[in-house]
């Protein structure tokens, strides 16, 4: 009987994976990475996989030395390439730690990336990180292009990313690994209430699907699939409007007279002024696009970069210098 995870996991790298060009996967040896790194052992073969490893040691803890030494062991009994780094340990009670350290991580990963001439990088997110990361954003107020949650196939810091086991829960994962005898490590950090991520799996999902009488993960992943699927309808429908954007040194023109409906204009608007990386309150953001519907005339909104104005329709930046 052919193993069900093995499956997804193969059916999600086989379109995307060039035979014979390193991945790299980011490796912790706690049990989602473990998970995911024997699961791609059972496919390597099949799809001619050349597989990295990078682990990090943030020092937090007094056993994560050991357990690089003995991440190096499994990878040289595995005969994988690892490549590994300590860092200082110092910031765990510092504002903005988990940030920081994930900061610290990926500059690391980079740099292997690079390296290794690497085809893409391997993260073991899962449905229940999906499932924490939606709900946050959601509480947070994001704008409903971000509900979709972790991408499982996206780009960063100039990174090809790849996460085969979002469509798989925490729980599938540490039986899987059970059945086949491989024990991984476990992070006491990670359910740690000093940091949101440890709240929200050690307290408030586990609250919440108490209150509910119902595990609230799978359906906030449901919502993630659904926004997904609606981003990008957006993104096809407003494909043509993007054509209208010219550029002309520090000045941008936008005709947008032709986009009709309220929520297709919001849409471009929040693409763009993210693209551009400028600072617009949801109220102001609001306002313009108010005005570009209601085609107001010489109405000009002050930004610390520079002033969006809106004249019957049309928008034009013009960026400080």
């Amino acid at each position: 009987m052919r193993d069900p995870l093995v499956q997804k996991v193969r059916a999600f790298l086989a379109p995307r994976c060039e035979p014979g060009r390193p991945l790299l996967l980011g490796y912790s040896g706690g049990p989602d990475s473990k998970a995911l790194l024997y699961l791609l052992l059972e496919c390597r073969n099949a799809l001619r996989l050349e597989l990295c490893l990078a682990h990090v040691d943030h020092g937090w803890r007094a056993e994560s030395a050991d357990e690089a030494r003995a991440i190096a062991a499994e990878a040289e009994g595995l005969q994988l390439k690892l490549f590994s780094c300590r860092l200082s340990g110092n910031g765990m009670l510092q504002r903005n730690a988990e940030e920081k350290a994930r900061d610290s991580r990926f500059r690391f990963f980079q740099e292997v990336y690079r390296e290794t001439d690497a085809q893409g990088l391997l993260l073991a997110h899962q449905a229940d990180d999906q499932a924490e990361t939606v709900l946050k954003r959601l509480l947070e107020g994001a704008h409903p292009m971000h509900w979709p949650g972790i991408e499982a196939e996206g780009r960063m810091g100039g990174m090809r990313t790849l996460r085969p086991l979002l469509g798989i829960t925490k729980k599938e994962l540490a039986l899987w690994l059970e059945e086949r005898g491989h024990a991984p490590f476990i992070d006491g950090s990670n359910l740690d209430p000093r940091f949101l991520r440890g709240r929200m799996r050690s307290q408030i999902i586990p609250s919440l699907s108490a209150q509910f009488g119902k595990e609230i993960s799978h359906n906030l992943c449901k919502a993630a699939s659904a926004s997904a699927e609606i981003h990008a309808y957006l993104m096809k429908r407003c494909e043509p409007h993007w054509k209208k954007l010219v550029c002309t040194g520090p000045t941008t023109q936008w005709d947008l007279t032709e986009v009709k409906e309220a929520l297709e204009l919001r849409w471009l608007l929040k693409i763009w002024v993210e693209k551009q990386k400028l600072h617009v309150s949801y109220e102001v953001l609001q306002a313009i696009c108010a005005g570009l519907l209601e085609r107001e005339s010489n109405k000009r909104f002050p930004l610390k970069s520079g002033v969006i104005h809106i004249n019957c329709g049309v928008l034009i930046f013009n960026q400080d210098g």
